[in-house]
């Protein structure tokens, strides 16, 4: 058997959407009787093709980009190079798509089944939406299955309601090897404890809109005794320090971190936090990350995959959106409670080994793939 997908970046770029590709094309490549297929756009104008861990991956030339949408004119071609058994696209992303419903016929030929990773519903781009939408329900239409990593993406979304039938949970997931707690780890561990006074709180993640991140802030002023370390970068990083040095002084700011310190920071904090408030966070792999590592989550009611991960009073707290008095409130309770937050913290890591782990995740697609009809479309 032979998957391909399609994607707008691979490797060595990093996001949350790239690292489930890898996870997932480098988990098929490792079966003796699969073939493991990348088509990406590439930063340069030239293409490029590479193997990469056993994956043949071709990054097809890039012109510009509009709204961090790739202009690849060539992006068609390449795809129609390929004949598989299955091809995966990641929506929301509009070439793969457009690619596919202007060349029907052909890609019905070249591949036999086609499956959509539904990610997330366009939730800002309304332009985009109206436009892109009656596309996305055709390609709906011409899936074998839809591929979604919660129950919640289906309820929350606007369109997949009406192709529930087609849909097919598989949760993302994570090795669970890379969070343990070596010699190496516990030593940082305790060089960070030292550095920030106070029980810990933990933020990552791109300092957007839909982070939520300036209720965390504002909620730290009412948590004097604790102490907040926000990892990553984004447009709103300046607006969010001069927010934190109006407070109490107890936010520090780090620039994105390499895995292994990240690690570190998972397990040295007390609490981590994803204070997201739309519904553009369709999961929150970060919790996973942290509930591996023992840690409890306190997120916001979101109706999407990121309350079904962190579930209330089993593996951490869910508090209304916008609200940092709420945050707050949480927080200290877990603060002032080392049973409670305990507890929740061993839950977390058992609820990660149980379903989120990332053998699980690429099991499940393999089989869903091997138990579609191979016969003539």
């Amino acid at each position: 058997m032979k998957i391909v997908q399609a994607n707008k970046a691979y490797l060595p770029h990093l996001g949350g959407v790239e690292t489930i590709v890898r996870q997932i094309s480098e988990g098929v490549a490792s079966q003796p009787d699969l073939e493991s297929v990348v088509i990406a756009c590439s930063d340069a104008r030239q293409t490029t093709q590479a193997t990469i861990n056993g994956v043949q991956v071709t990054y097809v030339g890039t012109l510009s980009r509009a709204k961090s949408l790739p202009v690849s004119p060539s992006f068609t071609h390449h795809l129609l190079q390929q004949r598989a058994d299955v091809l995966i696209t990641h929506e929301p992303f509009l070439l793969p798509g457009i690619s596919y419903l202007t060349r029907q016929q052909k890609m019905r030929h070249r591949f036999r089944h086609l499956v959509l990773w539904w990610h997330s519903d366009i939730v800002r781009q309304r332009t985009l939406r109206k436009v892109y939408e009656p596309l996305q329900r055709a390609l709906l239409q011409e899936a074998t299955a839809i591929v979604v990593a919660t129950p919640h993406h289906i309820t929350s979304s606007e369109v997949l309601p009406h192709y529930k039938e087609k849909c097919r949970v598989i949760p993302f997931g994570i090795d669970p090897a890379r969070f343990e707690l070596t010699g190496a780890v516990q030593q940082r561990v305790s060089d960070i404890k030292k550095q920030y006074h106070g029980p810990i709180i933990l933020f990552s993640g791109r300092l957007v809109y839909y982070k939520g991140a300036k209720y965390l802030v504002e909620a730290m002023q009412k948590v004097p005794e604790a102490h907040l370390i926000m990892v990553g970068n984004g447009p709103l990083l300046e607006e969010l320090q001069k927010l934190a040095e109006a407070g109490r002084g107890n936010v520090s700011f780090m620039p994105p971190v390499t895995d292994e310190e990240l690690n570190a920071l998972y397990h040295a904090c007390d609490i981590f936090v994803l204070p997201s408030v739309e519904n553009s966070e369709a999961f929150g792999i970060v919790q996973i990350e942290a509930m591996a590592c023992g840690k409890p989550v306190i997120c916001c009611d979101l109706p999407t995959g990121v309350t079904y991960v962190n579930r209330d009073n089993e593996t951490g707290l869910v508090v209304p959106r916008r609200d940092p008095e709420a945050l707050a409130n949480a927080i200290k309770l877990l603060v002032e409670n080392d049973e409670l937050r305990g507890r929740l913290g061993t839950r977390a890591r058992e609820r990660v080994m149980q379903e989120f782990t990332v053998n699980q995740m690429v099991e499940s697609l393999i089989a869903l793939c091997k138990g579609f009809p191979y016969g003539h479309r």
